[in-house]
């Protein structure tokens, strides 16, 4: 998504799993930069990459809306909650006319 035409629609904060001492699962407040370029869409964590793995978070979440819903272009996303989340967040705001995007 290194297109120039990529441009930043936000910051939230999402709650996503998180792995802490013991194997024990809880939920942390991760912020996500949220950017659109022509054809889809990206959320970047911004947490270091060792803090990323303890969440099980790529570099980056990609997705595209499509017909009314969020889609990710992996098959099986663990991280497609925190997609939706981010979706749900950007019509919340209105940040972004979401509901026009092919």
């Amino acid at each position: 998504m290194e297109n120039t035409n990529t441009i930043k629609l936000a910051s939230f904060e999402v709650d996503v799993p998180y792995k802490g001492a013991g194997n024990v699962i809880r939920q942390r407040s991760v912020v996500f930069d949220v950017f659109r370029d022509e054809t889809q869409f990206k959320a970047v964590p911004q947490l270091p990459e060792e803090e990323r793995r303890k969440a099980s978070l790529p570099e980056e979440l990609l997705f595209f809306y499509e017909n009314g819903k969020p889609r990710s272009p992996r098959k099986l996303d663990g991280n497609f909650h925190i997609i939706e989340e981010i979706v749900a967040k950007l019509k919340q705001t209105s940040v972004l006319d979401i509901s026009s995007t092919a």
